[in-house]
């Protein structure tokens, strides 16, 4: 597959997933994704963007006790842990 095919693609799955997820900021620290409630423990240097989160975000993160974004490659990346 060439590269301009794989980045079609990519922008053909972001689009699809536009607007799926929705975040409400309730205020500084509490936020909603589509009516679940979540806390912004700590930010970095200002990483924190709800519309990159609502871009980014996966039903596959509900299951975890914490999720942990960071940036690379001017791209957000998350991953969800379990307290133990």
């Amino acid at each position: 597959m060439k590269r301009d095919q794989v980045q079609a693609y990519i922008d053909q799955r972001a689009a699809q997933r536009a607007g799926i997820y929705r975040v409400e900021m309730q205020d500084a620290t509490h936020l909603l994704i589509n009516g679940h409630q979540y806390e912004l423990v700590q930010e970095y240097r200002d990483g924190f963007e709800a519309e990159k989160l609502a871009d980014r975000f996966s039903s596959v993160l509900t299951k975890y006790d914490y999720i942990v974004g960071d940036w690379g490659h001017t791209q957000l990346r998350l991953r969800g842990f379990f307290c133990s």
